[in-house]
């Protein structure tokens, strides 16, 4: 099973983003320098322009019909919530409009593996930089746009899906 950990959030825009977990479990600590937020509450907390947050336990859930996600903001009425999704074909992190409720992207995981990962918050996209066990980057992982029209996963830049990601929060 595909288990997400978010080791770190960095928000290097110079907006404030905000940051709600919606699980049973490990919903987690995010933390600066300065200030500690704690998830377990299902409200949107704070995360300040140009500033590191250090995850502790912070899970990306698996998909349970929309009841449990992570979501990333630009405001409170509309954001991204991302989940883990898991066949025996593959596993990924999937992303949807909490305003729309519709699935715009995905990302491809490690099969059965547990994943470890930054969120990054830059100016041309909302990134999910999915690491390897030395706490590299992994770049080759692909990334699809969801076609809503032919109902269908059509592979895309990581670029091309952050800057969507990003409109859409």
């Amino acid at each position: 099973m595909a288990i997400g950990w978010i080791d770190k959030v960095l928000n290097k825009t110079d907006k404030l983003w905000y940051i709600k977990s919606k699980n049973d479990i490990n919903n987690g600590i995010v933390e600066s320098a300065h200030l500690k937020l704690q998830l377990d509450d299902c409200r949107f907390h704070v995360l300040d322009p140009r500033t590191t947050y250090e995850g502790e336990w912070c899970g990306i859930p698996l998909d349970a019909k929309g009841l449990h996600y992570k979501e990333f903001a630009t405001n409170k009425q509309s954001g991204i919530a991302l989940y883990v999704m898991q066949t025996k074909q593959g596993a990924w992190v999937e992303f949807k409009s909490t305003r729309t409720e519709k699935i715009l992207a995905r990302q491809d995981l490690p099969l059965g593996k547990e994943f470890h990962c930054h969120i990054r918050i830059e100016t041309n996209g909302f990134y999910v930089d999915i690491l390897n066990a030395t706490g590299d980057v992994i770049s080759h992982a692909s990334t699809y746009r969801y076609n809503e029209e032919n109902q269908s996963w059509v592979p895309d830049t990581i670029d091309a899906v952050a800057a969507a990601l990003k409109q859409a929060a």
